[in-house]
């Protein structure tokens, strides 16, 4: 009887080994195709935060510092305030959502990746 009981103990642990296995791949797979897509979004976002520094004039306002610095050391509110007004707000948002997104799946993809191997085949039936 106790064999019996033991065989059944191995074959239910079998089962849930299996089941979490079939769980971690199921996440393995959301993940990387999560990180994939943050990989494709991240370039056309890039180049979007890029345009849209370039077409506001941020970076000429930028290099003001270097060629005139007392002036905007005198007027240095100023200065910052039209830095702002020129920051181009929503392409660095969804730069930073896409890159978050990004470091995330590749946080829970490693995750999953490294506890799928912990959870090998350890358990036979015999």
């Amino acid at each position: 009887m106790n064999d019996q009981k033991s065989l059944f103990d191995r074959v239910m642990q079998g089962i849930k080994q299996e089941q979490q296995r079939r769980i971690l791949r199921r996440k393995v797979w959301i993940f990387s195709i999560s990180l994939g897509g943050s990989l494709i979004a991240i370039v056309p976002v890039s180049m979007a935060v890029k345009t849209g520094f370039t077409e506001s004039g941020f970076f000429q306002f930028v290099t003001l510092i270097f060629s005139d610095f007392n002036t905007v050391a005198t007027s240095w509110q100023s200065y910052l305030f039209s830095l702002l007004e020129t920051l181009p707000v929503m392409s660095l948002v969804i730069f930073l959502v896409v890159l978050l997104s990004l470091v995330e799946s590749l946080k829970y993809l490693t995750r999953a990746t490294l506890s799928l191997r912990a959870t090998g085949r350890s358990v036979a039936i015999s």
